[in-house]
């Protein structure tokens, strides 16, 4: 059985596709951990929206190439994850887990709909298997996500 769709390329250079960031600010949706409210140090510092997971359903596309996000992207989008976010203590670690966690599965359904099957994604693969050992031993992470993940091998 072939399938006889085409393999869309993301386009977008940033860690939420400009749409994403417009509607979630009409819609006052943004994440605490995006606000410049809690800006650290500098520039370099400051929070940047991240793409949430969104579900498909009728009436939506997820996969306009402008809304995902090519490789580099992700990886870029992991390292800020796992460096940035995951280190933050100034919030309680259920609500920084629960923005990983969503994030994480956002990286994954990208991967998912361009059909990412290389050696870039499986560092991407291996970086989420290490978080949810490390949620599953240490904060009790959802073992749905953790199976998704090692489905992805």
């Amino acid at each position: 059985m072939t399938e006889d769709w085409a393999v869309v390329v993301g386009t977008c250079r940033l860690m939420c596709p400009q749409t994403e960031v417009d509607r979630r600010q009409a819609e006052r949706r943004v994440h605490v951990l995006e606000t410049n409210v809690l800006q650290t140090r500098g520039d370099e510092d400051r929070p940047q929206m991240v793409k949430e997971y969104r579900r498909s359903a009728a009436g939506t596309e997820l996969c306009k190439a402008d809304d995902l996000r090519p490789i580099e992207v992700l990886e870029k989008t992991m390292d800020y994850l796992l460096d940035r976010i995951l280190k933050r203590d100034d919030l309680k670690r259920e609500i920084v887990h629960s923005f990983v966690e969503d994030r994480i599965r956002s990286v994954l359904q990208d991967m998912t709909i361009q059909r990412l099957h290389c050696v870039r994604s499986l560092g991407i693969v291996r970086q989420c298997f290490i978080y949810f050992i490390y949620s599953e031993y240490r904060y009790t992470c959802t073992r749905r996500l953790f199976q998704h993940c090692y489905t992805s091998l």
